[in-house]
């Protein structure tokens, strides 16, 4: 199924202008504040995380002196400093952007249903850590205590190419993935098309029993030691397929031990391959049993598409570094981020482009080009780009 392509403004349109005001009066997020209302602050940042990788308080405050400014929040534009930028970010109601963030979500998940072709829809989950300073965020102690270094988790869930979710840890039990992936995938709902996916950072067989017995569909990967107690065969072994990657050479129930060497009593279903380029083992759990074997393989190695998000959330979309370190500004960041970051992989889906990196450059010069015609075209347009060249040549001096 061809998916319709969107211009840059199409999915920025998607959040309508009446939402905003909306979600301003229900919430108060603009009372008492003279100036830098909620809306011009949420277009500042996703303009921000949008133009450059290396987003600060300062870069902020020169970009809320830039023309895109004027068209994308006409009536409230009014350039401020990176102090007040600062300061907003730090007493804002998060709500007003966890908003947004939820109403993009779901309009995106309508605007691009799945393919029907596909058996299973499938929900990508895994864990990215982003360093920090002791001194400014209580955080996670990593590796080696006696230098202090601290960092954060970001628990992901990617749900075909472009839905994202992130839940946020910075205490030291969610340091084990047993813990935080078993939290945020428990606490999703899965529908019965949907599989959760997941690499060896979530190895409890209790857990894994659990989602059965939720009846999560899972897709795993066992590490190389893995223990476990055949039960039947699924798939004969002359019935195996091949591949030009894998060669199959057992399909498996199985039940499988803990760390403790418990026997877990819940049937899984095993199935092990040879990688061609290198004669590795794999050990692929599950327990789908409708898919033959290299349907799941195939399933499983999807699962890498997650990584690639990681790369392209660290390297373009400044998730790599925090504005400033106050739980409050960090929440309302995350939010700004999922929202920037899902706009590109939609503009990138829908336009069948190939490179992140050029999606989000193709987005922000459509975007920018859009705003610019949009604001020529309004009363006051002309005479408030004057008054910002103006106020420009003012500032350098």
């Amino acid at each position: 199924m061809k998916v319709e392509a969107y211009t840059a403004s199409q999915l920025l349109g998607l959040i309508p202008p009446t939402l905003y005001q909306q979600l301003t009066d229900e919430l108060a997020v603009d009372k008492w504040v003279p100036k830098m209302k909620a809306e011009y602050l949420f277009k500042l940042l996703i303009f921000g995380i949008l133009q450059t990788e290396e987003l600060s308080l300062r870069v902020l405050q020169e970009f809320s002196r830039t023309p895109i400014l004027l068209g994308l929040a006409p009536d409230l534009f009014e350039p401020v400093t990176y102090g007040a930028i600062r300061a907003r970010l730090i007493n804002i109601n998060v709500e007003f952007f966890a908003q947004l963030y939820h109403h993009l979500y779901e309009r995106l998940a309508k605007t691009f249903p799945p393919p029907k072709k596909q058996p299973y829809r499938l929900k990508r989950y895994d864990s990215t850590m982003v360093a920090t300073f002791a001194h400014l965020l209580d955080a996670m102690k990593v590796g080696n205590t006696s230098k202090n270094k601290r960092q954060v988790k970001f628990t992901t869930e990617l749900t075909d190419h472009f839905l994202v979710k992130i839940a946020f840890f910075k205490d030291q039990p969610h340091l084990s993935e047993h813990r935080a992936l078993k939290e945020v995938i428990e606490g999703a709902s899965h529908a019965e098309n949907e599989v959760v996916v997941f690499d060896l950072g979530l190895t409890c067989r209790q857990t894994l029993q659990g989602f059965s017995q939720q009846q999560t569909k899972f897709i795993t990967k066992g590490k190389q030691n893995i223990c476990y107690k055949p039960l039947q065969v699924v798939t004969a072994v002359e019935k195996l397929p091949q591949s030009d990657e894998l060669e199959f050479q057992a399909d498996l129930l199985v039940h499988l031990y803990s760390s403790n060497k418990q026997e877990v009593k819940a049937p899984f279903r095993l199935i092990q391959a040879r990688r061609k380029s290198d004669g590795k083992m794999l050990y692929f759990v599950t327990n789908l049993m409708d898919l033959g074997a290299a349907e799941i393989a195939q399933l499983y190695k999807q699962r890498w598409d997650i990584e690639v998000l990681f790369k392209f959330m660290k390297q373009e979309m400044n998730l790599s570094h925090f504005l400033c370190h106050d739980e409050n500004a960090i929440a309302v960041m995350i939010y700004c981020t999922l929202i920037a970051s899902m706009l590109v992989l939609a503009y990138k889906q829908s336009n069948g482009m190939k490179s992140f990196k050029i999606a989000k450059i193709r987005f922000f010069k459509e975007l920018h080009l859009d705003v610019i015609a949009e604001l020529m075209e309004h009363p006051n347009g002309v005479a408030w780009v004057k008054k910002l060249i103006q106020f420009s040549r003012v500032q350098r001096k």
